[in-house]
């Protein structure tokens, strides 16, 4: 028996064909899981830049709470703002996967 490498549907143990592993746009569940890990990092990552860039402040210039604070603020806001924009496209994109289903 010869296989055809040209053809598209590959067969893997790690990645069952089953529909019901499939996430949106046909990811697996894991590829899903992983970009929600790397959204919350990168999330968690600005905040704590933030308040780290605060604390350089109030060491270099000698500003003792208040770039701490005003860091921890506006770091605050971006990882609020960030996580409520990806949950709006995450909404989006099932309203548009159940339309398309009903379609």
């Amino acid at each position: 028996m010869q296989r055809d490498y040209n053809s598209s549907e590959e067969s893997s143990v790690l990645a069952p064909e089953d529909e019901a592993c499939k996430g949106q746009d046909g990811l697996s569940s894991l590829a899903i899981g992983y970009a929600w890990v790397v959204r919350i990092t990168t999330l968690c990552f600005e905040f704590a830049a933030l308040l780290l860039l605060g604390r350089f402040v109030d060491i270099r210039f000698g500003f003792e709470p208040w770039g701490l604070l005003v860091g921890s603020f506006i770091g605050f806001y971006v990882f609020a703002s960030g996580l409520f924009l990806t949950i709006k496209r995450l909404e989006k994109a099932e309203e548009r996967e159940k339309a398309d289903k009903r379609s």
